[in-house]
């Protein structure tokens, strides 16, 4: 019996479009850093911030690293000479994810299909490949937060999925037992992979944002048109049989 059902969030509950390459972006985020003091060009600052994402990254080590931009932009200032406070770095991060965000929308009946969830009396957990300084924004923008009995971001796990370490963490630390828990995501190499990792039942569910051409066929159970109130039925019936 599905107890618990554990999400992925960007291309699953949430349609979302970013581009950190933009140069909008980084002429918007050198001016933003030069009012703070610190003088970086466009170009200058693109080129050091790309460039501590992958030191850190190698830092990490393990074949899938999940880093925490707050270093970064923490870096960018020490750089400069400047000790920027935790409130200044997460006000970089928030003005960073803002501009470089052109799309953020639920996809339809996802708070019908969290409601009825509830209404069932299943758990209802994230695990996310995801910065924890902008997602808990876009969580509480999106009016997703209050439905989650537990959270894990990739960030602050130092790692992302498929990684089984980060599945095994959220399950530790929220005491499931992953016999009764199923994982819903919306690509197969990352959420369908670490539940089969885990050896853990999983839901694929064909968005806009899964990737081109992709199929699931490792998934326990395949929704390939986006439609999300499916899940309902795929736990109902799988509940009722079990």
């Amino acid at each position: 019996m599905y107890r618990n059902v554990l999400f992925d969030l960007y291309g699953t509950l949430i349609d979302i479009h970013t581009d950190e390459k933009k140069g909008y972006l980084w002429q918007k985020m050198s001016e933003f850093f030069r009012a703070y003091g610190a003088y970086y060009t466009p170009a200058s600052l693109r080129h050091a911030y790309f460039s501590y994402v992958t030191q850190l990254e190698s830092q990490l080590g393990g074949p899938y690293p999940e880093i925490q931009l707050e270093l970064v932009f923490l870096q960018l200032y020490l750089d400069k000479g400047i000790h920027a406070d935790p409130a200044l770095i997460q006000h970089m991060g928030t003005m960073f994810r803002t501009i470089s965000r052109s799309r953020l929308a639920l996809y339809p009946d996802v708070l019908d299909l969290l409601n009825g969830l509830k209404e069932r009396g299943i758990g209802i957990y994230l695990l996310s490949n995801a910065q924890h300084m902008f997602t808990e924004q876009e969580m509480q923008m999106t009016g997703l937060l209050p439905f989650f009995d537990g959270i894990s971001y990739s960030s602050d796990a130092g790692c992302r999925k498929p990684d089984p370490t980060f599945m095994e963490l959220l399950l530790t630390t929220y005491g499931l037992d992953k016999k009764e828990c199923i994982m819903i995501g919306n690509e197969a190499a990352s959420d369908v992979a670490v539940a089969n990792a885990c050896g853990m039942d999983s839901i694929y569910l064909h968005t806009n944002l899964s990737p081109a051409g992709e199929t699931a066929p490792a998934a326990s159970f395949q929704i390939t048109d986006g439609n999300h109130l499916e899940i309902l039925s795929i736990l109902d019936h799988a509940n009722n049989v079990n």
